[in-house]
């Protein structure tokens, strides 16, 4: 949500959250999404999964295959 739409505490909660938990989260604020680098980057971070204690490879075809089901679902909730 823009921040010129929000009261701000969206965003405030956000980043409490990715601040706490970021290997499941990165917060990119509308204004950064001009720049398509920017969410390809965010995407391959947190494909990195941890497994045993070691990082696995990066994946960003896994996340660009999730956040495109998502989108998807969004889009149509019958799927």
């Amino acid at each position: 949500m823009p921040a010129s739409v929000s009261r701000g505490d969206q965003l405030d909660n956000a980043r409490a959250y990715a601040a706490r938990h970021p290997e499941r989260c990165r917060v990119i604020a509308d204004e950064q999404l001009t720049d398509t680098g920017v969410l390809v980057q965010a995407c391959a971070a947190l494909s990195v999964v941890p497994r045993g204690g070691q990082v696995a490879r990066p994946r960003p075809e896994a996340a660009a295959d999730r956040i495109a089901d998502l989108v998807l679902q969004a889009a149509d909730p019958r799927r």
